[in-house]
């Protein structure tokens, strides 16, 4: 599956649109794509990752493909940072069917989001600010449009 936008891009725009973050790179709960910077403490970034593929068609041979995200949050409080993880994973286990458009103004519909694991909890950071890291790893279902 060939995409114009990058799957971290495609992520971060159906969690804003569900008021899981926000845009604004400074603020707390802040989504970024592709990075996770230092700065806020609390915060949420969507990467691309390895997919799945799904057999192929026997009479032309394209092969079917299910794109991966993976999503890590990351905050100073345990409870809080959990509960944030647990929302987004909820978001995933009940999205069907969402239309999200992306910056560059193309249009995809996300037909679904699957979990291909639990919740993963990263302990705290191995960085100073001892913050908390959970990771969730999903595979996509969708089409442009």
């Amino acid at each position: 599956m060939s995409l114009d936008d990058p799957i971290a891009d495609i992520v971060r725009k159906y969690l804003l649109d569900q008021n899981l973050g926000v845009a604004d790179t400074s603020a707390t709960w802040a989504i970024f794509s592709g990075l996770l910077p230092d700065l806020p403490d609390e915060a949420i970034a969507c990467y691309d990752v390895g997919g799945r593929f799904d057999g192929r068609s026997m009479r032309t041979g394209e092969k079917f493909e299910h794109p991966g995200v993976q999503v890590t949050i990351r905050g100073f409080d345990y409870t809080t940072t959990l509960n944030k993880s647990n929302a987004i994973c909820q978001s995933f286990d009940f999205q069907y069917g969402t239309v999200v458009e992306v910056s560059s103004g193309h249009i995809y519909t996300l037909q679904n989001i699957s979990r291909t694991s639990p919740l993963i909890s990263l302990g705290i950071g191995e960085d100073d600010r001892r913050r908390y890291h959970f990771t969730i790893n999903a595979v996509l279902t969708l089409k442009e449009g």
